[in-house]
């Protein structure tokens, strides 16, 4: 699969945190990816992208916030290919005016905000879409978030820029997991060049319960696309729940004061929704398993300084 241009990500030992675990502690650094802000987000879109630029698209649909990472990348990504964005929201939007760095790049971009009742998301893409398309426009939609073959692939092909860039062969690869998407191609990623590593995906919103049916068939349609053979996929052991907190954007005074050491230490940015929250989660696991000891721990770092 194809994509617009990029340069490969690095990957920075993190000495506090090696000292601190008894391991060797590895990020990859998509909170440096170097367009759009940078972020997992950033990199799926080269991936998305690419097919509505060839398709002459002058406009991208889709639905979410204007606080999300995606549709503030989004927005940038846009502006640089000459589309415009229009965002339908359905949150009821009572929150609108709060400040958030996120929103103020969409608004930055001039994106064009549709609101609607949570119910009827569906109804109201169609209706923009036919709307443009009268008016002569060639929209292009793009699910909430980013959650395609495309976005998973981005991820499949970081795995590949892991082994022929940075050197580093991880015993395991772990993620901050929220839709899935990352997760899955990473997952499929190591099963193809590091196929003795574990991929680890630390949910930060959901339940396995919930999580673990869409990864599934992300993972599926990813495997499809790259023509792999048709297995069953057992995840209970890669997804972990047990650092929700109660929820999206909830975390616990140890994992805020985690979060704040580990920043200061490491001289990095950690947001506490996804990157500190399950890099507080892959901490816990570290220490109540002894035979990690000595391992090579890659932890990818998504980027998530805009939630801050």
């Amino acid at each position: 699969m194809n994509h617009l241009n990029f340069d490969p990500t690095p990957i920075d030992r993190m000495e506090y945190l090696s000292e601190r675990l008894g391991v060797n502690f590895f990020l990859k650094r998509d909170d440096l990816f170097g367009i759009a802000g940078g972020g997992s987000k950033a990199r799926m879109l080269q991936y998305i992208l690419l097919k509505a630029k060839n398709d002459g698209a002058d406009y991208v649909v889709t639905a979410g916030g204007p606080y999300s990472n995606f549709n503030r990348a989004l927005a940038l990504m846009a502006q640089k290919l000459e589309m415009k964005v229009r965002l339908v929201l359905y949150d009821k939007n009572t929150h609108l005016d709060r400040v958030s760095l996120n929103k103020r790049v969409c608004d930055m971009a001039e994106v064009q905000y549709v609101l609607c009742d949570p119910g009827e998301v569906a109804e109201v893409l169609n209706l923009e879409i036919e709307k443009l398309q009268s008016k002569g426009n060639t929209p292009f939609f793009i699910w909430g978030g980013g959650q395609s073959v495309e976005g998973a692939f981005a991820y499949f092909d970081s795995v590949k820029e892991i082994k022929e860039f940075n050197q580093v062969d991880p015993d395991i690869l772990v993620t901050a997991l929220g839709t899935g998407t990352t997760f899955s191609g990473l997952y499929l990623g190591c099963k193809t060049h590091f196929p003795n590593c574990l991929t680890l995906g630390i949910s930060i919103a959901r339940t396995k319960s919930q999580a673990i049916p869409v990864v599934k068939d992300t993972i599926s349609n990813l495997a499809r696309y790259l023509e792999l053979d048709k297995q069953e996929y057992d995840l209970d052991e890669q997804i972990v729940e047990d650092y929700l907190f109660g929820g999206y954007g909830k975390i616990s005074a140890e994992c805020k004061e985690f979060i704040q050491k580990t920043s200061l230490r490491e001289a990095i940015l950690l947001d506490d929704i996804y990157v500190g929250k399950a890099l507080f989660g892959l901490s816990k696991i570290i220490e109540n398993k002894p035979e990690m000891n000595g391992k090579n721990i890659v932890f990818l770092n998504t980027g998530g300084i805009f939630n801050l």
